[in-house]
Order: C-alpha cells, then structure tokens, then sequence
C-alpha cells in the first residue's frame, strides 16, 4: 500500500461520552400525570427524605395555646424575642412564611395543621399575665400553668461614681439630732412584741452618728449629731434586690419585705424618690389606691407590678379605714400566695408573688391620722421614715438643669446597685426576721401620732 493510499483512508473518530442521567434527588417534586397538583417527593430509593417532626417545631417556635374556650396561641417574636398574641389564622400564616405547607381540599391536614395540632394536645396554659417577680416563660404554680409574657427590667449594675444620688438621699434621710440620747418612747417590735431595752438601743446606736456641716451663718464647718435613716433605706433595698437579681441569674428564691413609708415635707423630693425606686425595681409600678380602698376589686395591675406605690393618696381618717389599711398591708408584707382578680374574670388565682409596698406621704397632722394604728403586730411589718425637705445637689429651676439633672440620676443609678449588691452591708444590729432585717420607725413620727 503506498503512502498515498495510507493517507487517502479514512480516520475512525471517537464517540464523545454520553452523559449521564443525573438522579432524583430525595426533596425534588413531581406533578400527576395530569400535570396538576399536588406535587409529591420522588426519589431513586437510595436517599430519603427526613419526617416531619410537628414537635420540633412548636418547641423551636415557643408555641402554646390558652386552655380556654376561643382561646388563642402565644408564639415567641423572632425580632425581640417577645411574645406574641395570635389568632389561629394568624398562627397559620406565621407557619407558613417560615415554609411549611398547609392543607387544601385535596389534602387538609399538612405540615401546619399537624403543628397546631400538637400544640393543642401538648402545650396548653392556664393563664396569660404577667406576674410580680416572674421573666418571660411558662411556670407551674401549684396546679396551675402560667404564661408570664413580661417580666420586670432590671438595671446593668456597674462600678462608678454615684456622689450626686447619694448626696440627696443623705440629704433626705439624715435627720438632725441634739445629741445621740435615745429616746424613751422609741421601741422595735418582733413578732408583735417590743425588744428588751438593751436591743433597741443598739439598734438607735447603730443608726445615729456624727457628721461635718457647713455653718452658714457662722461661715465654719461644724459636728453634728444626726439620726441616718439610710441604713434603713438601703437595708430594705438590698433585701428587695438581692431577691430580684437572683431570680433573673435563674435561681428560685423568694422572700417578703418590710413596707416602707416615707414622712415628709410637701416638695421634699418624696415623689422623685419613689420614680428611682420604681427604676431600681424593674420598671413596673402599681397605684394601689383604689384597690385598698375598696373602690374596685380588680387588682391585676398590683399582681404584674413589683412596686406597689401610694403618694400623697386621699386616704380616710376614719378608724374603721385606717384598720382596713393595717390589714391590706400585713396581708400584702407578711402573705406569700396572693389573690388575683382580674378584669371579666372570676376571682379564682392565687399565686406567690415577688413585690413591695412603699407609701409616701406628708407628715402633717392630717395624713398622720391616716396611718393605720400603730399595734405591734402592724409596726413589725412597716419601716416609716422621715425625710427632709432639703435643695437638690444640683439646679434644677431652669427646664436644662432639671432634665440634666435627671439623666445624672439615671446614670448614677446602675453605679449605686452596684454599689449595694457588692459593698454595702447590713448593720448586724439591724438584722433578724424572717424579712432579714427589724422593721424600725422613726421615733418623732410615733410621738406625734
């Protein structure tokens, strides 16, 4: 064969390989033959396509329903982690915006009809309120499954500078005395009956003590001798404190206050002293006035609130009014279950609560004889101090000063928590009680009683 031949055959070329088919994956769909719906999972068998869990999804959402007729579903909001009242038409397209598919005439129970589904047989709650010392979730009390959807907001205690608070509270609460003598008709009662003498002038003496004040008229710095009511306040705040943060770290601890009631001047920074006890204490504050009264029996602002408060309220003077208010108060102190009534409900809870009473009022003759009468049994439940009437640490006339004056407080305050729960002690004369510490009332307002 010559070359030219050899050159003139033809060159068998290679087939290009044939591409596989790829597989169906388990997850894709296809249609009936029809081509409409539904659309089924296919696969090869060789993979499979994971089950349903409708569990999964109701504890991963938070879902609960109330166990009550109409009543709806509470979900956990995924932008502020906060809950959320919805319908069941609400529930349903809030499943469905996170992919899950809902049934149709074809098929009627699907993905989302088998989450609600669970959650109706499964997670059910009692009640929906927020409870006085409780965070958000679902607690069980005695019988009882409670959905607390708020709870108080605690300040980020911090190390820091807090001279101008502590100089009004000083201001407020140190009162001036002629001399450290403790006076005869001062007395501190536990368990309804006075402390030997001994006691309670340990007690005067770790609460009076000399300081240096200015002398104006005389233009010098002089001693004097006066009664510091803070280790009253701070003590009573401390114990409140203590209790709160501790609960919000996650441990189950409780534990009941003194009520605390303020005597003062009109103007004497009574009302501003309430507005940073509210802060300190969460946040959440309840006018307990008309409940005590007796002009509503609706009381569930006073079972969410950990500050229950009176200032300056028109109280009676009558003695059948003021027992009744001795009453309301040894009950709210000394009881740790409490009814709750709320609005269109039947009066039927009752739960333990963690809160605290502080009044606040003039110390004239007229809200004097306001106050319950002073038996034993009621003064070892009540801390009442007296509070001056002194200037501001700082300006507050012009409307710049007064707000500047505000935020100083409010920054100060985490710095003065911190201050409490990492420094601050309780006189050891001062402690004892199931409350952790007596229940002491300044003596003058006994006397003028």
């Amino acid at each position: 064969m010559t070359s030219d031949t050899a050159a003139a055959a033809p060159v068998k070329a290679s087939n290009p390989p044939v591409a596989k088919k790829p597989r169906s994956r388990a997850g894709s769909v296809s249609k009936g033959r029809d081509g409409s719906g539904p659309a089924r999972p296919t696969g090869d068998g060789s993979t499979v396509r994971p089950a349903f869990d409708p569990v999964y999804v109701a504890e991963k959402l938070d879902i609960w329903r109330l166990n009550e007729k109409g009543g709806g579903f509470m979900v956990r909001s995924s932008a502020d982690n906060e809950w959320m009242p919805l319908t069941r038409s609400e529930l349903e397209a809030e499943l469905q915006c996170i992919g899950l598919a809902k049934g149709d005439a074809r098929e009627p129970v699907r993905e989302v009809e088998r989450v609600i589904h669970y959650v109706q047989q499964h997670r059910k709650v009692d009640m929906v309120m927020n409870l006085a010392g409780y965070w958000p979730g679902v607690v069980k009390l005695d019988t009882l499954r409670v959905l607390v959807r708020k709870g108080p907001e605690l300040l980020d205690p911090r190390p820091g500078d807090f001279a101008v608070l502590k100089s009004m509270l000083e201001g407020m609460f140190m009162l001036p005395l002629e001399g450290p003598e403790m006076p005869h008709y001062f007395h501190v009662f536990v368990k309804s009956a006075a402390l030997p003498h001994d006691r309670a002038l340990e007690i005067w003496q770790s609460m009076v003590r000399q300081i240096e004040v200015a002398d104006d008229e005389r233009g010098e710095v002089v001693v004097s001798w006066v009664l510091d009511q803070t280790v009253l306040v701070y003590s009573w705040l401390f114990l409140m404190l203590e209790v709160m943060y501790r609960r919000r770290d996650g441990d189950n601890v409780a534990r009941n206050g003194h009520a605390l009631i303020v005597a003062g001047k009109a103007d004497g920074g009574k009302s501003l002293f309430m507005g940073l006890l509210k802060k300190m204490l969460g946040g959440r504050r309840a006018n307990v006035e008309q409940y005590l009264t007796g002009k509503t029996p609706f009381n569930m602002d006073a079972a969410s609130s950990e500050f229950l408060g009176l200032s300056d309220a028109p109280l009676s003077t009558r003695m059948e009014d003021r027992a009744l208010l001795g009453e309301f108060i040894k009950e709210t102190v000394a009881e740790v279950e409490h009814r709750i009534h709320p609005k269109g409900k039947d009066a039927s809870y009752t739960v333990p609560l963690i809160r605290r009473l502080v009044w606040a009022h003039n110390d004239d003759q007229d809200n004097l004889r306001q106050m319950p009468p002073m038996k034993p049994e009621v003064r070892d439940k009540i801390i009442w101090v007296r509070a001056n009437a002194v200037a501001m640490p700082m300006a507050t006339t012009e409307l710049d000063d007064y707000m500047a004056f505000g935020r100083k407080l409010d920054e100060q305050l985490p710095c003065f928590v911190h201050w409490l729960m990492t420094e601050f002690r309780i006189p050891a004369a001062l402690k004892g009680g199931r409350f952790g510490m007596l229940g002491v009332q300044e003596p003058s307002l006994i006397r003028e009683m």
